[in-house]
């Protein structure tokens, strides 16, 4: 009995043994863990990559890269849970289109990812060119500093111009092609298409008037047609400014034979578009193309500018007198030069003509434009001068006058330009009575009531009571003149120019030469001015007395621009009989926020008897 209890108690205990090694009854191959079923992606990145957005609930990948990143051929970095993905990490695929990624897990099973790669937006904001095609300039672009300088031609009215702008972005503000006023810098923002912003800051300057040795400083002109007694070659002398101007002439140019008139009229203007002025120089009573056909030249200007002439214009037939006056008249076809008026206010028979040449950096002597004088007799050109841009379109405009008109009423043209300018004039005035002398000077009046429009004044020599009247620029001229300047037998008028802006205030200024006044001397003439604001009137506020009688101080007048760089305009007034026995001289006034009387710089000619003086510039 205890043989089979021992027995039964060992079968007992081996199988308790027994179920704790194999519980439950469980197989041998059951013993091993089971296989892992992740299969997520956790990274999916390229080298430039800025964004990556996994989502697991709908299983997407969105990947961001820089703009301009070729995603054609794209070898993204990938990390998952899985045993494996395909394709393959580091494994260049092309994503222009959605890419599926599949994950496989360790026990077998699978997830596939769709792959979306975007590009960022441009983020470029950068304005690549700024220019105005009318007058023609270019904007100088600083991306150091986001500014940029455009440089206009002195005297363009800066309230009205319209830029054109390239630039790289979604957007511009102020856009292209719209109209601001420039009196003050502009702030221009560029926008980005990813929506960031640029800001320009852009300021429009004047160039130096009249500047033909290019040292920042203005330069004048003054013409002695009568030197040298007897004889009547003519000259011409160019003064350089400068801090300290003196009165000794830099550049003399001389008539080739005697009674040219050379220097009868002068003028200067970029006519090559080098950056430096040039002088157009008149010579009425030349030869060349028969007897007085006249002619007139140019000579280049320059760091060392000399007095040998670089372009000849000669008349056509005898007695024409051309050249009697030449202007520089801007930029009438907006190519980007400075153009050319010349009269022959004796060709046809006293109808008169003026020829237009278009400026370029190889200017020629064919006329690109002539414009005929109405009648016999009108002397059409006797007069004439550029005007700056009148009605705001971009183009400059010419005037010219015909004194001799109906009967001495005097008749004034004004031709707008435009790209395809013609000779047909925009606006006429007419003088209203007999005698009135309507034009027998003329001039841009610079923009007296600055509002954006080049204005214009006209001298008249009615029988009594000379006059000069202001009419005021716009989209279309009125012929009644908005203010009247009124003098009495002293023969206020002769001459009538812009002053620029003398004293600095915003407003351009005028002068005015009455030349027989007799406020110094028995008509030792003078000149007045006549400061603008926001109210103009007829009332002088300076006025440079003559000293000598008969000294015709007066005679001439003109801007002449900023000779001492001092940022105040200053003017010449020209007295051809001043001087001891009739020498001749020339006052430049410089400007100043208080004008003063008295001349700053006394020009003086070379030989008694002459007429230096006659005309200024």
């Amino acid at each position: 009995m205890k043989k089979l209890f021992r027995i039964v108690f060992c079968i007992i205990i081996f199988a308790g043994l027994f179920s704790c090694k194999n519980p439950l009854g469980s197989s041998k191959d059951d013993d091993k863990p089971p296989k892992n079923d992740d299969k997520s992606i956790t990274s999916f990145t390229f080298p430039t990559s800025t964004s990556t957005t996994i989502s697991e609930s709908n299983l997407t990948i969105a990947v961001t890269v820089p703009y301009e990143t070729n995603i054609n051929n794209l070898a993204p970095s990938i990390s998952h849970t899985g045993k494996s993905v395909s394709p393959a990490s580091g494994v260049a695929q092309d994503f222009s289109v959605s890419k599926p990624y599949t994950v496989t897990a360790e026990d077998g099973s699978a997830q596939t990812y769709s792959v979306t790669v975007g590009v960022d937006p441009n983020p470029s904001k950068r304005i690549t060119a700024f220019n105005l095609s009318a007058p023609h300039a270019v904007g100088i672009i600083n991306e150091s500093n986001h500014s940029i300088q455009i440089t206009v031609p002195y005297g363009t009215p800066i309230k009205r111009l319209a830029p054109s702008i390239t630039y790289l972005g979604s957007s511009v503000s102020p856009a292209s092609n719209v109209i601001q006023d420039f009196s003050s810098p502009v702030t221009y923002t560029v926008t980005a298409a990813d929506a960031t912003t640029q800001t320009y800051m852009v300021s429009v300057k004047h160039s130096t008037y009249s500047d033909f040795n290019g040292d920042g400083y203005s330069d004048v002109i003054v013409g002695d047609p009568y030197y040298l007694y007897g004889y009547s070659q003519g000259r011409a002398y160019i003064y350089f400014g400068g801090s300290a101007m003196d009165s000794v002439a830099d550049v003399i140019m001389t008539g080739v034979s005697n009674d040219d008139n050379f220097g009868m009229s002068v003028s200067s203007g970029d006519f090559n578009g080098d950056g430096y002025c040039d002088a157009i120089i008149g010579a009425p009573g030349n030869d060349s193309g028969g007897n007085s056909a006249g002619r007139a030249y140019i000579f280049w200007g320059g760091e060392s500018m000399d007095n040998l002439p670089d372009v000849y214009f000669t008349g056509s037939n005898s007695l024409d007198y051309l050249g009697d006056k030449v202007a520089s008249i801007g930029d009438v076809n907006g190519d980007g030069f400075c153009d050319i008026a010349i009269s022959s206010p004796n060709a046809d028979s006293g109808q008169g003509r003026v020829d237009i040449f278009y400026g370029s950096s190889t200017m020629d002597n064919s006329e690109d434009l002539v414009i005929y004088g109405e009648e016999p007799n009108d002397y059409f050109g006797q007069v004439l001068s550029g005007l700056g841009d009148v009605n705001a379109d971009g183009f400059s405009d010419i005037i010219i006058s015909s004194v001799c008109h109906s009967e001495y009423r005097g008749r004034v043209y004004i031709y707008n330009g435009g790209v395809s300018m013609n000779n047909i004039p925009d606006s006429i005035i007419t003088g209203s009575t007999i005698n009135a002398n309507l034009g027998r000077s003329i001039s841009t009046a610079g923009d007296v009531n600055n509002d954006g429009y080049i204005d214009i004044i006209i001298g008249a020599w009615p029988d009594i009571d000379a006059r000069a009247y202001i009419y005021y620029g716009g989209l279309a001229i009125n012929n009644t003149p908005n203010l009247t300047l009124i003098g009495d037998s002293d023969l206020l008028g002769r001459s009538v120019s812009t002053a620029g802006d003398i004293n600095d205030d915003g407003y351009f200024d005028l002068v005015v030469g009455p030349s027989d006044s007799d406020g110094g001397s028995y008509d030792g003439g003078s000149a007045r001015i006549y400061l603008s604001g926001s109210i103009i009137d007829d009332v002088p506020d300076v006025i440079i007395y003559g000293s000598i009688p008969y000294g015709s101080m007066g005679f001439s007048v003109a801007l002449a621009g900023d000779v001492n760089s001092d940022g105040y305009d200053d003017v010449i007034i020209g007295a051809p009989a001043n001087g001891v026995n009739s020498l001749g001289k020339a006052y430049i006034l410089f400007g100043s926020s208080t004008v003063d009387d008295i001349p700053d710089v006394v020009l003086t000619g070379e030989s008694e008897y002459q007429a230096f003086g006659l005309c200024v510039f």
